[in-house]
C-alpha cells in the first residue's frame, strides 16, 4: 500500500520527450512511434499512445498499456546458443505475439 513513485515522476518517464525531433523515446522506457515514422520498436500496431515499455539485448520485452489495462511480458534469451539469431526481428515475434493482445480485446468488446 505505499507509493514509491509519484504520478509526475510516471508520467514525466513515461511521455515522448522530444517529438519535435522525430524521437518517440520516453525517458528510460520506449514508447509507440509516432505518426508517419518507420516501425523501429517492438510493440503492437494497436498500443496506445500512453503505453510505454522497454526491450532488452535478449529479446525480453516488457510492455504496459495504462489505456488498455494490459500489461505484456515477453522472456527469451535470443543470444542462445548464439547471438547470430536475429530471427526474433526478421519474423516480427514480439509484435505480432503483443498485438494477439489487442485482437482479443477488440474482439471481447473492450
Amino acid at each position: 500500500g505505499k507509493r514509491y513513485i509519484s504520478d509526475t515522476t510516471l508520467r514525466e518517464f513515461t511521455r515522448i520527450q522530444y517529438p519535435e525531433n522525430g524521437n518517440h523515446r520516453g525517458l528510460g522506457f520506449d514508447k509507440p512511434q509516432l505518426p508517419g515514422k518507420e516501425k523501429l520498436n517492438g510493440c503492437a500496431a494497436d498500443a496506445s499512445p500512453q503505453s510505454f515499455g522497454h526491450s532488452g539485448y535478449t529479446g525480453t520485452f516488457v510492455w504496459a498499456d495504462p489505456a488498455n489495462g494490459l500489461l505484456f511480458i515477453f522472456m527469451s534469451n535470443r543470444v542462445y546458443p548464439t547471438r547470430n539469431n536475429k530471427k526474433i526481428y526478421t519474423l516480427d515475434i514480439r509484435p505480432s505475439m503483443h498485438q494477439v493482445f489487442y485482437d482479443a480485446l477488440k474482439k471481447a468488446g473492450k
